[in-house]
């Protein structure tokens, strides 16, 4: 069996423990939680200058998946990257937008 090396520190990728699979290494949350803040702030800078389709496509698909990755990659897939999880990520993050509006359709038949 052979020693593992250890990695140097990188900009993009940490080393987690993970409850079942040891030492995990993937993408920096931190990196996914600025690719949000960017996002919203950029989709923000679209709409301000009338370019709508662009800016709210950023606003609701792209800022809540890379805020929902972290937390889909932490509990449904141990830690590790993975297509799959991305995947995952933007299904849940539909079917969120879908109950959000599902409310907002009952509410609004509510008042009329």
């Amino acid at each position: 069996m052979e020693p593992t090396r250890k990695q140097p520190p990188s900009a993009i990728y940490e080393e987690v423990d993970s409850l079942f699979h040891g030492r995990v290494r993937h993408i920096r949350t931190s990196i996914f939680l600025m690719l949000s803040l960017v996002s919203l702030i950029l989709s923000i800078v679209l709409i301000a200058a009338r370019y709508d389709a662009a800016g709210v496509i950023l606003l609701i698909t792209v800022a809540p998946c890379c805020l929902l990755y972290p937390v889909v990659r932490a509990t449904l897939f141990m830690g590790k990257d993975s297509f799959l999880a991305v995947i995952v990520t933007f299904v849940l993050e539909e079917l969120m937008k879908h109950k959000i509006k599902k409310k907002i359709q009952k509410i609004e038949e509510k008042k009329y």
